[in-house]
């Protein structure tokens, strides 16, 4: 299960769900950044986009109330269900489309480590750090992640 904001990849300004089977045999990157704690929450830790982590089990409260801290700022994101989490990502208001992929959006699945492109010439330039410079460029950076929670 997943979600995207406008200007997160949502294509309609109308609130749609949207599912994908994935083989919990070969994990997306997402699943294995390691976190860490700031001011109570679960931050992605080591990884190159930015977001918070929660346990699927957590009380829904508890995710939504960041969801409604961003909506409030005007914040973009991405929320993805996975496995025994839930990542709540952070986006950047002109990280849709970046630099490393001007034809298409980032959006859940990208920011989680799988990219689809249909364009030989993007495919032939994937490298880990052109991955790795879209996902910065699409998220918050870590200071302003954390100086959007001092102000929760």
């Amino acid at each position: 299960f997943f979600f995207n904001s406008l200007h997160a990849g949502a294509t309609q300004n109308h609130i749609h769900f949207q599912a994908v089977y994935h083989n919990h045999k070969s994990p997306l990157p997402i699943e294995a950044a390691p976190t860490r704690r700031y001011q109570g929450y679960e931050l992605l830790d080591g990884y190159p986009a930015t977001g918070l982590v929660f346990a699927a089990a957590e009380n829904w409260q508890r995710v939504m109330t960041p969801i409604g801290h961003l909506q409030q700022a005007g914040i973009p994101f991405n929320l993805l269900l996975l496995g025994q989490r839930i990542y709540l990502l952070t986006r950047k208001r002109d990280g849709e489309v970046v630099e490393e992929f001007k034809k298409g959006r980032l959006a859940t699945m990208e920011l989680a480590g799988k990219f689809i492109t249909g364009d030989p010439k993007d495919y032939a330039s994937l490298s880990k750090k052109t991955i790795e410079n879209a996902l910065g460029h699409a998220t918050l950076s870590r200071e302003e992640l954390e100086g959007e929670i001092n102000t929760w």
